[in-house]
């Protein structure tokens, strides 16, 4: 269970948590040294793929004070495609922080610097109405240390004392990458997924996973990644623990199927127990029963598309009954007051609004 797992150093680091409640699992946090030296944590989780291992990195939305730190997760873990869950109506909500986001430079040329590194917006393309896919060309500055000699005379009980302080000096090399190269990343930012509510077309999802794997192989045979370097997809919502939970659930479930749909016993595939093991990497992932409802329709037209079950199988299944309607302001539905917790419990300040 969740509540069970070691969050030692998630305890220590209440200001750099968007949620009160909901922890980062020791065990498989990813570690990013803060450039004071102080600690190496950011609040995200290492999450296998389907057969592939640390395939993602499951975070929060980066916080003011972590946008540094989360440009300094995205290089040094080569990740090539960043892909954000997250609504507009999100950032008004919570007072999100998208200085790190494309959308802080909205116009193609225009750069952004994010600590050490350098970030300049290459582009943006609009797919199929339901996500912007922008191209940003990013370096880390070099960095020198200069080690200084400064002679200093002390008094002490009447003695005059001569010696030398040895001075660290850092200077950062605006113009010098770090590696030599500049790398390409991918932000995708889907915002067909609409605020207190489930995807009414689970296809616009289906497509954009497929979309996300196929550029990232792209990005990595352009780059000439080697086929033991790791280059995992990181992906948030806002607690990084709904939405985007959902997208990593459905690849895994749809890499699944395809794997074994050829087997005699036809196609395997336990939602649950996906969802069981997802939570064992990051807490509190799939909360929501509309997005586990939300899961078995997308894979289930997965597998009809795919041709692993047939139309008529499905044919008597009621696919439109499990949508959420926002109910209109004033009203007393239980429904309404609960539909946007991720899960149970007790609720952190900012929590009313996590989706």
């Amino acid at each position: 269970h969740d509540s069970h797992r070691c969050c030692t150093t998630y305890n220590k680091h209440h200001e750099l948590n968007r949620f009160s409640d909901i922890p980062c699992i020791e065990e498989t946090r990813v570690k990013v040294k803060h450039p004071t030296g102080d600690h190496d944590y950011i609040h995200a989780n290492w999450v296998d793929g389907y057969r592939e291992p640390r395939k993602f990195i499951l975070t929060q939305a980066p916080l003011k004070k972590g946008t540094d730190q989360f440009w300094k997760m995205i290089w040094q873990e080569n990740s090539l495609v960043v892909v954000s869950m997250i609504h507009t109506i999100d950032a008004a909500l919570l007072n999100c922080e998208f200085q790190w986001c494309p959308s802080y430079i909205p116009h193609v040329g225009e750069e952004i610097n994010s600590g050490d590194i350098h970030i300049k917006h290459c582009g943006v393309r609009r797919i199929r109405e339901t996500y912007d896919a922008t191209l940003l060309k990013v370096r880390r500055f070099a960095t020198l240390f200069l080690l200084l000699w400064k002679n200093q005379t002390q008094k002490k009980h009447g003695q005059t004392f001569h010696s030398s302080v040895e001075l660290a000096l850092s200077i950062l090399l605006r113009n010098v990458s770090s590696q030599g190269v500049d790398r390409h990343v991918l932000h995708l930012k889907f915002f067909s997924w609409g605020h207190r509510a489930t995807p009414r077309k689970p296809t616009e999802v289906l497509n954009f996973i497929t979309d996300v794997n196929y550029n990232r192989n792209l990005l990595l045979q352009q780059a000439n990644f080697k086929p033991d370097e790791k280059s995992p997809i990181i992906i948030h919502c806002l607690a990084g623990t709904a939405r985007s939970a959902t997208i990593i659930v459905l690849d895994i479930c749809m890499r699944k199927l395809d794997d074994t749909f050829r087997r005699p016993c036809g196609p395997m595939l336990d939602v649950q127990d996906v969802v069981l093991r997802l939570r064992t990497q990051r807490a509190m992932a799939i909360q929501r029963a509309e997005q586990y409802v939300f899961l078995h329709l997308a894979i289930l037209e997965y597998a009809v598309r795919q041709r692993y079950v047939s139309e008529t199988t499905c044919a008597e299944i009621d696919l439109e009954n499990y949508f959420y309607v926002p109910v209109a302001s004033g009203s007393h539905s239980k429904s309404a007051e609960n539909v946007n917790q991720d899960h149970p419990g007790k609720k952190s300040k900012d929590s009313e609004h996590k989706s």
